[in-house]
This record gives C-alpha cells, structure tokens and sequence, in this order.
C-alpha cells in the first residue's frame, strides 16, 4: 500500500516535469526567434551611411569656448 501511494506520486511528479519542460523548451524556442527577428530587422534598417561626426565640445562647457572666436569675428558686420 505504501508502494502505491509512492509511485503514484511519483508519477505525479513526472507530469509535472513533463509541463516543466514543455514551457522551457517553448520559451526558448519562442525566445531565440524573436531574437533572431529583431537581429534580422535591425541590420535591414541599416542600409544608409552612418552620421558623419558633429562638432567637438567639453562635457561641461560646451561649444562656448570654440563659439567665441566666431562670434568675436563676425560681430563688426
């Protein structure tokens, strides 16, 4: 009797186990093709040239220091 009770938990267990894998093995499957969808569309988009660089500035600063001068030039016209 006590035989009986083991193996049907046993069982039991099993099932739950068999769920257990079924999700993981979908969640992967699922996972890596989205993954693969979205590596995929990402590198379509970029067919045009990268942006050329803009200008230099300082973290804190700013392009104040490289204005200056200009500005200094071209206040007489």
């Amino acid at each position: 009797m006590d035989v009986d009770v083991v193996v049907a938990s046993w069982e039991a267990s099993n099932k739950k186990d068999e769920l257990a894998r079924a999700v993981l093995t979908i969640s992967i499957l699922l996972l890596s093709i989205f993954y693969y969808l979205w590596t995929f569309l990402k590198s379509r988009n970029r067919i045009s040239a990268p942006l050329p660089p803009g200008p230099r500035d300082l973290p804190i600063v700013g392009y104040l220091p490289f204005s200056a001068q200009t500005c200094t030039n071209n206040l007489p016209n």
